[in-house]
């Protein structure tokens, strides 16, 4: 039987962020196309990249496990990881968007989303 990789974590500060439903990562090049008369469409231009972290977490009965709002509001520097297919992704940045809520026959859940820089890629993590 084949194996495939176990579900992705995030770590804040190296703890596991638990229970998460889920975790996401994505990037943007931030290039811009550079067009001339002559050429029409003639290269790019190196941007910054911008990385995104989302992460949707069930609120214990407890309390918040982390919580994400004040690190919002607080404009906190976080530096999380997150671990995927044997690859860990080390980020520097803040929370930017975080919301919570809850309806009849769900969990209480938190949605979070950070934005930030890449600091590290170390593999077999």
């Amino acid at each position: 039987m084949a194996e495939f990789a176990k579900p992705a974590q995030v770590l804040l500060g190296g703890i596991p962020v638990l229970k998460a439903e889920s975790s996401e990562m994505s990037c943007k090049s931030n290039d811009s196309p550079v067009y001339t008369l002559e050429d029409g469409l003639a290269g790019f231009s190196d941007g910054a990249h911008e990385f995104t972290l989302s992460i949707k977490q069930a609120v214990p009965q407890s309390g918040f496990v982390i919580d994400w709002f004040v690190l919002m509001m607080n404009h906190t520097t976080v530096r999380p990881t997150f671990k995927i297919a044997g690859r860990a992704y080390e980020f520097e940045g803040r929370v930017m968007d975080a919301r919570t809520g809850s309806k009849v026959n769900d969990p209480t859940m938190v949605d979070v989303s950070f934005t930030g820089r890449i600091t590290g890629v170390l593999a077999d993590a």
